[in-house]
């Protein structure tokens, strides 16, 4: 302490950063407490942070992080992608293709039969970074899914939407459900309402 504050006391620029950081810190304090502790540390050498211990708070390093985290909350909370859409689509396409190409080879290889039109769906995991949609779009009607045609978890694991499963009961005038991905059967009892 200093200026008259006497051992304890807080003097009037000490306490401001401490005010500050109980008011506006405070709620963050639980799943960030080391993070919290560091800033309320680093406002008590406010006017010259450069030449404190908590300079690296201040590299440009640091502020090129601030503004990611900040540009993708601000994108999130407006429901902006919170990438630009074709760096998206080659790193999809990235990933993708090469698996895709790997496929159709072994397929040839195997059988000349097949043409493109008849081959099963290639399910990719593009990792979850590339995971954005809380929306179902139907493989087999390429339709997205909506309260009235909701997606449809069968038993093998693969989702269709109402519409889709219905059209195959239909079409093969039975209660069971043969999932167009792989060849498993499911009773119309066995399928699930999915929720996203």
């Amino acid at each position: 302490a200093s200026e008259g504050g006497g051992p304890g006391k807080c003097t009037g620029d000490l306490l401001k950063p401490i005010t500050f950081a109980r008011k506006y810190l405070a709620e963050f304090a639980g799943e960030r407490q080391r993070d919290v502790e560091r800033l309320t540390g680093a406002l008590l050498f406010a006017r010259d942070l450069l030449n404190s211990p908590y300079k690296d708070l201040y590299s440009d390093q640091a502020w090129k992080e601030v503004r990611s985290n900040f540009e993708a909350v601000f994108c999130r909370s407006h429901g902006f992608a919170g990438r630009d859409p074709l760096v998206v689509t080659l790193l999809a396409s990235n990933i993708a293709l090469p698996k895709r190409a790997k496929y159709a080879s072994v397929l040839r290889a195997r059988s000349n039969l097949l043409e493109e039109k008849d081959q099963a769906p290639l399910e990719i995991n593009l990792g979850k970074s590339l995971q954005f949609h809380s929306t179902f779009v139907c493989p087999i009607s390429k339709e997205q899914s909506t309260t009235s045609n909701p997606p449809m978890l069968l038993s093998c694991g693969h989702v269709i939407s109402r519409a889709a499963m219905l059209k195959i009961t239909r079409t093969r005038r039975s209660n069971r459900v043969k999932c167009p991905t792989c060849p498993v059967e499911s009773a119309v009892s066995q399928v699930r309402v999915i929720s996203f």
